[in-house]
């Protein structure tokens, strides 16, 4: 992803100030986190993934079915090619197994959604994709105990490569998305029982102002159905809405637009019955590097964390799960405090705060999957890259041992404007009406000196200023936190009208 000065001076900000010159960009103040020791690591690697044949590339969350074994999926079962394969593990790391493997043409393969236990024990996944008649990929279910049965093979017109995970109501009936197919190729909603039987299609999706293309779907307290799209909508950047079950009382709750926040959702929603919200992760906008979302049938969105490379990691594909003291807790492939590896993060729904961060390291990495709760308390999630065997790990994950975020001091952008006709410079005539403008990160508080009147201001706002003799005037903001203080100065040159 290209960044530009602005970017990479400022960690990712999506602010981006044109007219700003080399020197004035180099001007600003940037941070680093070198020689902070990083905060210990509540995850343990209990498996690494075999390789070759018996499986590399743990990709879609895991599952711990009734028999105690945790259930996930790998992406390749071969060193060249293969469809992928269902593998189980003890929560000790003992008694790894694969107990199903893809074949591609009837079944489909390249497993890359969520799994999820049904009311009768099974497991229930996806195959994303496929050749020949199984080309659009499938459903299916594994039963404790040895067997696998396919429950639905998609034909485009009923809609194709599904994702995340299916969801469950009260009654036992199953509900899911494909992103593609549909009556309007643009993706589709559907029902069916556990065993596959009576599958339906409740709705397609048509890429207009509706929504097109889902990427979540979730089951809400009210027992509607939520999802969002990444594509259609106002601004063709994709939707938030519900309906009722039986595909009726369609409504879009939210258009997502990239002007005003993250878009590209990826990955499964989780609906937090404390507050009723439904949560999710989108990837990016191209400016930015993600961020956590939620809304309700209100039609409330808000943006509830934006990712940042440095503190939390970027470019998130999973969804959330709600741990065992109700907070959220998700994954992001890459960044973090190592810069490299990705992250684990936790989330306070009450406050909507950022409590805790696990940066990764090269012994397993790149997450690409959601965490799941365990019988014993732990949290466990797969690792795309690392391990023994250079093929992925299965991680263990103690909830209730998240370390603080580590932030780093303050950085601070801070410039002058010329209100008419605008354009940032600092040059300016007497009288001439300008403006101050400054937005800082990971700051609790700025001060001002100088020419201005010193006292507190906010962490990112803008101040009209005029001065009516020649001469230089500078302006110092100052932005702390608890690792420090960073200042910057800009200074005002009035000069003689021309």
């Amino acid at each position: 992803m290209s960044r530009n000065i602005a970017d990479v001076v400022l960690g990712g900000s999506k602010r981006r100030f044109t007219g700003l010159t080399l020197a004035s960009l180099l001007a600003i103040t940037s941070w680093g986190l070198h020689g902070t020791a990083l905060a210990a690591d509540p995850t343990t690697v209990i498996a690494s993934m075999p390789g070759a044949e018996k499986g590399a590339q743990p990709y879609g969350a895991m599952v711990q079915a009734p028999d105690g074994y945790v259930y996930g999926t790998a992406l390749t079962n071969s060193p060249d090619s293969g469809w992928g394969l269902v593998f189980r593990v003890k929560t000790n790391g003992s008694g790894y197994k694969v107990v199903h493997t893809f074949d591609g043409s009837t079944e489909g393969g390249s497993p890359r959604g969520d799994l999820m236990v049904g009311s009768d024990g099974s497991v229930y996944g996806n195959a994303s994709t496929g050749q020949g008649a199984a080309q659009y990929g499938s459903l299916w279910k594994y039963v404790p105990g040895g067997k696998f049965k396919l429950l639905h093979v998609f034909n485009g017109s009923d809609g194709a490569y599904p994702g995340g995970a299916l969801v469950q109501d009260s009654k036992g009936l199953l509900y899911g998305f494909a992103i593609g197919g549909g009556e309007f190729g643009r993706g589709a909603i559907f029902k069916m029982q556990p065993s596959g039987e009576k599958f339906t299609v409740i709705h397609s999706f048509a890429g207009d102002a509706s929504g097109g293309n889902p990427h979540g779907l979730a089951l809400g307290t009210d027992n509607l159905l939520y999802g969002v799209t990444s594509s259609g909508g106002n601004t063709g950047e994709g939707v938030a809405f519900k309906m009722a079950r039986d595909g009726s009382g369609f409504q879009v709750l939210h258009s997502f637009d990239s002007t005003v926040e993250s878009i590209n959702p990826q990955a499964s929603l989780v609906t937090n019955p404390a507050d009723g919200y439904v949560y999710g992760t989108t990837n990016s906008n191209g400016a930015d590097y993600g961020s956590v979302y939620r809304f309700n049938g209100a039609g409330n969105f808000q943006t509830v964390l934006k990712f940042d490379d440095i503190t939390n990691g970027e470019f998130p594909t999973s969804p959330l799960v709600v741990g065992p003291n109700g907070h959220l807790y998700g994954s992001a492939p890459y960044g973090g405090p190592s810069r490299s590896y990705g992250t684990l993060i936790e989330i306070d729904p009450a406050t909507s705060k950022l409590v805790g961060v696990v940066s990764l390291t090269d012994s397993a990495f790149a997450v690409q999957a959601g965490l799941t709760k365990g019988s014993d308390g732990m949290l466990y999630v797969p690792a795309y890259a690392g391990g023994a065997n250079s093929a992925g790990a299965i991680l263990k994950v103690d909830p209730a041992a998240f370390p603080a975020p580590i932030l780093p001091k303050p950085a601070v952008q801070f410039y002058i404007d010329q209100i008419n006709p605008p354009m940032t410079t600092s040059n300016t005539t007497p009288g001439k009406l300008m403006k101050l403008a400054w937005y800082s990160q990971y700051a609790d508080s700025c001060a001002v000196t100088g020419t201005w009147d010193s006292g507190q201001v906010a962490t990112e706002g803008t101040k009209t200023i005029r001065q009516t003799e020649l001469g230089d005037y500078p302006y110092v903001l100052t932005c702390s936190n608890a690792q420090g203080s960073t200042s910057s100065t800009q200074v005002l040159h009035v000069l003689p009208k021309p």
